[in-house]
């Protein structure tokens, strides 16, 4: 599977974030899917949080674009 590409607001929000590359990477790649009204999001559980990332299918290249992530604490 191709990288995916990700736009400046997502790479923006990471930075905020301090969110790696590599942990949004694998957030992506082996979160849980769910589907969006506008995007589809995956979204890897940690002990104590939560990684997302929204992201939709560019329809003429067929590549991934990641427009989107947050970072959640658990409520318990």
């Amino acid at each position: 599977m191709a990288q995916p590409i990700f736009t400046n607001k997502a790479l923006y929000q990471m930075k905020q974030l301090g969110l790696s590359e590599s942990s949004v990477l694998n957030a992506y790649n082996s979160g849980t899917y769910e589907k969006g009204t506008y995007s589809d999001l995956a979204i890897k559980k940690y002990p104590g949080s939560e990684t997302g990332v929204a992201y939709i299918k560019d329809k003429l290249s067929g590549n991934y674009i990641i427009t989107s992530v947050w970072v959640r604490n658990n409520r318990r």
